[in-house]
């Protein structure tokens, strides 16, 4: 990859070299925005496997994801806020 230009890249190949570069840094909070969108499911599920590194060797950080297939946001084992046009969405609680 050292003598390929980075504008020769695929949105996938991309987003894994981007990956790389953070795991290599340490930082206290991760900010990733909606990384899943339009790949195929195969290629999600590359991205979710290096995620899951990424959280395992930083468990220190804080992560904190926009992501729109809450299955996907399931298997990170995260803490799920659900959103409605910027605003958290409220559950009712249910009567018994």
């Amino acid at each position: 990859l050292k003598n390929i230009k980075i504008k020769s890249l695929n949105r996938y190949q991309k987003i894994l070299i981007q990956l790389a570069r953070i795991s290599m840094r340490k930082a206290d909070i991760y900010l990733i925005d909606d990384i899943l969108q339009d790949f195929s499911q195969s290629e999600q599920e590359q991205i979710l496997e290096y995620l899951k590194m990424l959280i395992e060797e930083n468990s220190e950080s804080t992560f904190l994801f926009a992501i729109t297939n809450e299955k996907y946001a399931k298997e990170l084992e995260c803490k799920i806020i659900k959103l409605d046009r910027g605003s958290i969405k409220t559950t009712k609680k249910q009567i018994k």
